[in-house]
């Protein structure tokens, strides 16, 4: 609220200080700007804080949905237990059978020296920033890419933060302002996302493929607010597959009966925008990312969508009809 109303008081200012501005002395010219750069300070800082609050919410939702399937797969469980604990118990008439005494060949020798315990786990250090800090620090390393796209600024400070959480933010403020930027910005990230995803000093797979599940769960949600957000996601993920082909994979997640109750058909939309986006850039390598996914896209659909035709309309829309050709079990 606050980051609108100074959005507006902005807009309001300007046009004074357009026609006020002849009028006024060198003092109070300097005032003004004294001014105005508090305003520009404050703006930030209400638009942080906005754009935070945003990513809270975003993210009490994802862990409802979780709650949600989680607790569903503990009733499955309890009752997989319950039927196992009254299938009868196998027949005690039969003797077991005893190891050959060969086996005895293979155990250590009391002489032999005694294994080096396990190395405890150790807990990761805590990040030397704050979670404040990392998003300013991520979210103004990505807005300087957009402007001047200078690679080595990004991994610098990639390697300057050093930390899983700080990649793990930069990853989540690197999606939500792509798929809210213009399309020249879109095709920035995506180029981004050649550059670092599975390199030394980028951005680990895991990882982005981590983040990208979490986002498929928010899906159903953050599309009433971005229409477009499942073809921008599929663009970062052809993206990130032409850097490491294993990140295809991640859409396999997309398989879970509860999300697919959830999206109708989206999730195969997405899965095959990322076959379409991958063919613009190189039509060769479509089919051998193909086979590297490894999943029949009918899986994506709900049941009652199989087999009436829906994946065949969506392939040939996106101009993928090949995929039709090689069908996975």
């Amino acid at each position: 609220m606050a980051a609108e109303l100074l959005e507006t008081a902005s807009a309001a200012a300007v046009e004074i200080d357009a026609q006020s501005s002849a009028k006024l002395s060198s003092g109070q010219a300097e005032e003004l700007t004294r001014l105005r750069e508090q305003y520009s300070s404050l703006l930030e800082e209400a638009t942080y804080h906005k754009n935070h609050a945003q990513q809270l919410e975003r993210e009490n939702r994802r862990l409802a949905d979780q709650h949600k399937y989680s607790r569903k797969s503990k009733k499955q469980l309890a009752a997989k237990e319950q039927s196992q604990s009254q299938t009868p118990a196998p027949s005690q008439g039969r003797p077991q059978q005893q190891a050959p005494p060969q086996a005895n060949r293979l155990a250590p020798s009391s002489n032999a020296p005694p294994q080096a315990a396990p190395a405890p786990y150790q807990q990761p250090a805590p990040c030397r920033l704050s979670k404040e800090e990392l998003y300013k620090k991520t979210n103004g390393c990505i807005k300087e890419y957009l402007s001047i796209q200078d690679m080595k600024e990004v991994q610098a400070g990639l390697r300057e933060w050093n930390h899983i959480e700080a990649t793990t933010i930069f990853i989540d403020q690197l999606i939500m302002v792509g798929v809210e930027t213009s399309r020249q910005g879109q095709a920035l990230i995506q180029r981004l996302l050649f550059q670092l995803i599975g390199r030394p000093d980028g951005l680990p797979s895991d990882v982005f493929c981590a983040r990208m599940d979490i986002l498929f769960g928010q899906l159903a949600d953050l599309r009433h607010d971005i229409p477009t957000l499942h073809t921008s996601l599929g663009e970062f993920i052809a993206a990130a597959s032409a850097a490491d082909a294993n990140v295809v994979k991640v859409v396999t997640n997309l398989c879970h009966p509860a999300l697919i109750a959830c999206l109708g058909t989206l999730g195969c939309e997405l899965t095959v925008h990322v076959f379409s986006t991958t063919k613009v850039k190189s039509p060769a390598t479509v089919m051998p990312l193909y086979r590297v996914l490894g999943l029949d896209l009918a899986l994506l659909l709900p049941e009652s969508r199989r087999a009436d035709g829906t994946l065949e309309d969506i392939c040939t829309r996106a101009g993928v009809p090949e995929l039709l050709q090689e069908r996975f079990r």
